[in-house]
Protein backbone atom coordinates (compact mmCIF):
# COMPACT_ATOMS: atom_id res chain seq x y z
CA UNK A 1 0.00 0.00 0.00
CA UNK A 2 1.52 3.96 -0.91
CA UNK A 3 -0.17 7.18 -1.42
CA UNK A 4 0.78 9.74 -3.64
CA UNK A 5 -0.18 13.34 -5.28
CA UNK A 6 -2.16 13.58 -8.13
CA UNK A 7 -3.16 16.72 -9.39
CA UNK A 8 -1.84 19.01 -6.91
CA UNK A 9 -5.02 18.51 -4.68
CA UNK A 10 -6.10 14.78 -4.67
CA UNK A 11 -4.41 11.94 -2.76
CA UNK A 12 -4.24 9.00 -4.33
CA UNK A 13 -3.86 5.40 -2.99
CA UNK A 14 -3.29 2.30 -4.68
CA UNK A 15 -3.39 -1.33 -2.60
CA UNK A 16 -3.28 -4.68 -2.91
CA UNK A 17 -4.10 -6.78 0.41
CA UNK A 18 -2.83 -10.69 0.02
CA UNK A 19 -3.58 -13.79 3.03
CA UNK A 20 -2.66 -17.12 3.12
CA UNK A 21 -2.95 -19.80 6.09
CA UNK A 22 -2.26 -23.49 5.98
CA UNK A 23 -4.42 -26.21 7.36
CA UNK A 24 -3.64 -29.66 8.65
CA UNK A 25 -6.82 -31.26 7.39
CA UNK A 26 -9.17 -30.00 5.06
CA UNK A 27 -13.32 -32.00 4.13
CA UNK A 28 -14.43 -34.11 1.97
CA UNK A 29 -18.32 -34.31 1.28
CA UNK A 30 -19.79 -36.88 -0.90
CA UNK A 31 -23.40 -38.38 -1.50
CA UNK A 32 -22.91 -42.27 -0.55
CA UNK A 33 -25.86 -44.90 0.37
CA UNK A 34 -28.62 -42.41 0.34
CA UNK A 35 -26.85 -40.00 2.77
CA UNK A 36 -24.36 -37.23 2.98
CA UNK A 37 -20.63 -38.48 4.56
CA UNK A 38 -18.78 -35.64 5.76
CA UNK A 39 -14.50 -37.31 5.92
CA UNK A 40 -11.64 -35.06 7.34
CA UNK A 41 -8.70 -35.73 4.72
CA UNK A 42 -5.69 -34.98 6.58
CA UNK A 43 -2.67 -33.54 5.10
CA UNK A 44 -1.79 -29.66 4.70
CA UNK A 45 -3.48 -27.73 2.55
CA UNK A 46 -3.35 -24.15 1.45
CA UNK A 47 -5.87 -21.04 1.96
CA UNK A 48 -5.53 -17.80 0.45
CA UNK A 49 -7.26 -14.98 -1.09
CA UNK A 50 -6.38 -11.53 -2.47
CA UNK A 51 -8.24 -7.85 -3.69
CA UNK A 52 -7.40 -4.74 -4.69
CA UNK A 53 -8.47 -0.96 -4.21
CA UNK A 54 -7.73 2.34 -5.37
CA UNK A 55 -8.78 5.42 -3.29
CA UNK A 56 -9.10 9.09 -3.94
CA UNK A 57 -9.35 11.79 -1.63
CA UNK A 58 -8.88 15.11 -0.92
CA UNK A 59 -9.48 18.30 1.38
CA UNK A 60 -12.22 21.48 0.75
CA UNK A 61 -12.00 24.51 3.15
CA UNK A 62 -14.96 26.75 3.45
CA UNK A 63 -14.12 30.06 5.10
CA UNK A 64 -17.29 32.69 6.26
CA UNK A 65 -16.06 35.85 7.88
CA UNK A 66 -17.66 38.77 9.71
CA UNK A 67 -16.64 42.37 10.61
CA UNK A 68 -18.50 43.69 13.11
CA UNK A 69 -18.98 40.59 15.89
CA UNK A 70 -17.64 38.43 18.68
CA UNK A 71 -17.05 35.35 15.65
CA UNK A 72 -14.76 36.60 13.50
CA UNK A 73 -15.05 34.01 11.56
CA UNK A 74 -16.40 30.01 10.52
CA UNK A 75 -14.84 27.41 9.13
CA UNK A 76 -15.54 24.12 7.41
CA UNK A 77 -13.10 21.56 6.25
CA UNK A 78 -15.16 18.32 4.02
CA UNK A 79 -12.60 15.42 3.25
CA UNK A 80 -14.69 13.84 0.62
CA UNK A 81 -13.28 10.32 -0.57
CA UNK A 82 -14.10 7.86 -3.21
CA UNK A 83 -12.10 4.15 -3.70
CA UNK A 84 -12.40 1.11 -5.99
CA UNK A 85 -12.14 -2.23 -4.69
CA UNK A 86 -12.44 -5.81 -6.25
CA UNK A 87 -12.70 -8.90 -4.53
CA UNK A 88 -12.50 -12.15 -6.64
CA UNK A 89 -14.65 -15.01 -7.13
CA UNK A 90 -12.18 -17.59 -4.92
CA UNK A 91 -15.14 -20.42 -5.06
CA UNK A 92 -14.39 -21.11 -9.20
CA UNK A 93 -12.97 -24.05 -10.11
CA UNK A 94 -9.64 -23.32 -10.60
CA UNK A 95 -8.74 -22.54 -7.03
CA UNK A 96 -10.02 -25.57 -5.69
CA UNK A 97 -11.41 -24.22 -2.50
CA UNK A 98 -14.80 -25.11 -2.94
CA UNK A 99 -16.44 -28.12 -4.13
CA UNK A 100 -19.95 -29.19 -5.27
CA UNK A 101 -22.00 -32.43 -3.86
CA UNK A 102 -25.15 -34.05 -4.27
CA UNK A 103 -27.17 -33.49 -1.06
CA UNK A 104 -30.23 -35.23 -1.48
CA UNK A 105 -32.11 -38.10 -3.14
CA UNK A 106 -33.52 -36.24 -5.49
CA UNK A 107 -30.14 -34.98 -6.92
CA UNK A 108 -30.13 -31.42 -5.68
CA UNK A 109 -26.31 -30.49 -5.54
CA UNK A 110 -24.46 -27.53 -3.37
CA UNK A 111 -21.12 -26.20 -3.31
CA UNK A 112 -19.23 -26.27 0.12
CA UNK A 113 -15.84 -25.21 1.58
CA UNK A 114 -13.30 -27.42 1.92
CA UNK A 115 -11.78 -25.00 4.25
CA UNK A 116 -15.62 -24.32 6.14
CA UNK A 117 -14.48 -26.01 9.63
CA UNK A 118 -11.09 -24.14 9.52
CA UNK A 119 -10.05 -21.56 12.49
CA UNK A 120 -9.24 -18.78 9.87
CA UNK A 121 -12.29 -19.10 7.77
CA UNK A 122 -13.01 -19.60 4.18
CA UNK A 123 -11.62 -17.63 0.78
CA UNK A 124 -14.77 -15.75 0.01
CA UNK A 125 -17.25 -17.60 -2.60
CA UNK A 126 -18.59 -14.45 -4.13
CA UNK A 127 -17.09 -11.78 -6.41
CA UNK A 128 -17.64 -8.10 -5.76
CA UNK A 129 -16.25 -4.87 -7.25
CA UNK A 130 -17.29 -1.77 -5.05
CA UNK A 131 -17.38 1.89 -5.24
CA UNK A 132 -16.94 3.24 -1.87
CA UNK A 133 -17.90 6.77 -0.83
CA UNK A 134 -17.37 8.73 2.01
CA UNK A 135 -17.46 12.39 3.15
CA UNK A 136 -16.26 13.91 6.41
CA UNK A 137 -16.81 17.70 7.93
CA UNK A 138 -15.39 19.41 10.51
CA UNK A 139 -16.89 23.07 11.30
CA UNK A 140 -15.19 25.55 13.59
CA UNK A 141 -15.21 29.28 14.61
CA UNK A 142 -12.82 31.94 15.98
CA UNK A 143 -13.91 34.32 18.48
CA UNK A 144 -12.54 36.99 19.99
CA UNK A 145 -11.55 36.81 23.46
CA UNK A 146 -9.95 39.78 25.69
CA UNK A 147 -7.42 39.72 28.54
CA UNK A 148 -5.67 42.42 30.52
CA UNK A 149 -3.03 43.79 27.50
CA UNK A 150 -4.87 42.87 24.16
CA UNK A 151 -7.77 41.54 22.18
CA UNK A 152 -6.96 38.07 20.51
CA UNK A 153 -8.67 35.37 19.25
CA UNK A 154 -9.43 31.37 20.02
CA UNK A 155 -10.43 28.74 18.08
CA UNK A 156 -13.91 27.01 18.69
CA UNK A 157 -14.71 23.33 17.38
CA UNK A 158 -18.78 22.84 16.93
CA UNK A 159 -18.39 19.81 15.36
CA UNK A 160 -14.98 17.70 15.75
CA UNK A 161 -16.55 15.00 13.35
CA UNK A 162 -19.62 14.43 11.44
CA UNK A 163 -19.03 11.76 8.46
CA UNK A 164 -20.91 9.16 6.32
CA UNK A 165 -20.22 6.74 4.50
CA UNK A 166 -21.53 4.12 1.84
CA UNK A 167 -20.77 1.76 -0.87
CA UNK A 168 -22.17 0.56 -3.68
CA UNK A 169 -21.69 -3.04 -5.31
CA UNK A 170 -21.19 -3.26 -9.82
CA UNK A 171 -21.03 -6.86 -9.68
CA UNK A 172 -24.35 -7.67 -7.62
CA UNK A 173 -27.49 -9.28 -8.99
CA UNK A 174 -29.50 -6.48 -6.50
CA UNK A 175 -29.52 -4.78 -3.63
CA UNK A 176 -26.48 -3.18 -4.93
CA UNK A 177 -26.55 0.23 -2.91
CA UNK A 178 -25.33 -1.10 0.87
CA UNK A 179 -26.72 0.79 4.19
CA UNK A 180 -25.82 4.82 4.44
CA UNK A 181 -23.83 5.22 8.17
CA UNK A 182 -24.07 8.06 9.85
CA UNK A 183 -21.83 9.30 12.62
CA UNK A 184 -20.57 12.48 14.59
CA UNK A 185 -19.29 13.78 17.75
CA UNK A 186 -18.70 16.93 19.22
CA UNK A 187 -17.56 18.53 22.61
CA UNK A 188 -19.97 21.04 24.95
CA UNK A 189 -17.94 24.06 26.94
CA UNK A 190 -14.99 21.73 26.77
CA UNK A 191 -16.38 19.13 29.33
CA UNK A 192 -19.55 17.08 27.50
CA UNK A 193 -18.13 14.84 24.84
CA UNK A 194 -21.26 14.13 22.66
CA UNK A 195 -21.24 10.99 20.42
CA UNK A 196 -23.73 10.40 17.84
CA UNK A 197 -25.12 7.44 14.91
CA UNK A 198 -27.05 6.32 13.08
CA UNK A 199 -27.56 4.23 9.56
CA UNK A 200 -30.08 4.50 6.92
CA UNK A 201 -31.38 1.58 4.48
CA UNK A 202 -32.49 3.01 1.14
CA UNK A 203 -33.97 -0.72 0.18
CA UNK A 204 -37.91 -1.57 1.05
CA UNK A 205 -38.80 -4.53 3.42
CA UNK A 206 -41.07 -6.94 2.66
CA UNK A 207 -43.68 -8.50 5.28
CA UNK A 208 -40.56 -10.95 6.38
CA UNK A 209 -38.57 -8.19 7.67
CA UNK A 210 -36.43 -9.09 4.58
CA UNK A 211 -34.48 -6.41 1.94
CA UNK A 212 -36.15 -6.35 -1.58
CA UNK A 213 -34.71 -4.21 -4.69
CA UNK A 214 -36.44 -1.66 -4.29
CA UNK A 215 -35.82 1.78 -3.28
CA UNK A 216 -38.03 3.30 -0.35
CA UNK A 217 -38.35 6.42 -2.33
CA UNK A 218 -39.06 4.92 -5.27
CA UNK A 219 -42.45 6.60 -6.76
CA UNK A 220 -44.29 3.78 -7.16
CA UNK A 221 -43.95 2.57 -3.75
CA UNK A 222 -44.72 5.96 -2.06
CA UNK A 223 -47.65 6.05 -4.01
CA UNK A 224 -48.75 2.44 -3.46
CA UNK A 225 -48.48 3.36 0.44
CA UNK A 226 -50.22 6.61 0.16
CA UNK A 227 -52.76 5.11 -2.00
CA UNK A 228 -53.13 1.95 0.63
CA UNK A 229 -53.54 4.31 3.53
CA UNK A 230 -56.28 6.44 2.22
CA UNK A 231 -58.42 2.97 1.48
CA UNK A 232 -57.82 2.10 4.86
Amino acid sequence: KTSFKSLKYFTLSPSFNYSERWYQNSIEKQWLNEQLITDTVAGFERAFDYNFSLSMKTKIYGMLKFKKSKIKAIRHVMTPSVSVSYNPDFSKSQFGFYKNVQIDSLGNTQDYSIFQNGIYGSPSGSESGRVNFGLSNILEMKVKTKNDTAETTKKVKLLEAFNFNTSYNLLADSLNLSIINLSGRTKLFNKFDITFNGSYDPYVKNEEGVRINKFYFDDNYVLGRLTNSSAS
